[in-house]
């Protein structure tokens, strides 16, 4: 599939060869697109595309191009899906425990796989896995889980 970010543009092309003259069908989910403020179609010669604005949840699906001429025709199919930036569903809050306990801090995050988590403390120092530090992300849940404090 072709993977945009929400609110970019997405452009679908097709080459195709044959004998004109052509028509050339653009549909997506089976429906007939024609250009508008949404859609730019574009044909010439043995070329086609169409350029989706400003790309949005209802934009994800199937696109289907088609060419026809009095002998025959052609169809090439692309999908078209959303890529998100992770953001916080959950964020960790403050924390505080007694000396010596454990902790365990926990977020959770969502946006389009794969996510890399990255635990910070103070002013920017990188926390790593040690015997006293586990860290984990399953289930779009990020954990940081001190064995003592």
């Amino acid at each position: 599939p072709v993977e945009a970010l929400k609110g970019t543009d997405v452009s679908l092309e097709c080459d195709f060869l044959g004998t004109p003259p052509f028509k050339v069908l653009w549909q997506k989910d089976r429906k007939e697109l024609k250009s508008s403020k949404k859609y730019k179609i574009i044909s010439e010669d043995l070329f086609t595309s169409i350029h989706i604005l400003k790309i949005s949840t209802a934009d994800v699906g199937e696109y289907q191009c088609k060419v026809l001429n009095d002998v025959g025709s052609d169809t090439c199919i692309a999908s078209v899906a959303l890529k998100e930036p992770p953001r916080f569903v959950q964020r960790i809050s403050n924390l505080t425990t007694v000396v010596g306990e454990p902790a365990e801090l926990q977020a959770t995050v969502e946006g389009t796989e794969p996510i890399s988590v990255l635990w910070l403390k103070d002013k920017g120092e990188v926390i790593r896995e040690s015997e006293n530090i586990r860290i984990s992300y399953v289930g779009n849940v990020a954990v940081l889980h001190l064995t003592e404090t």
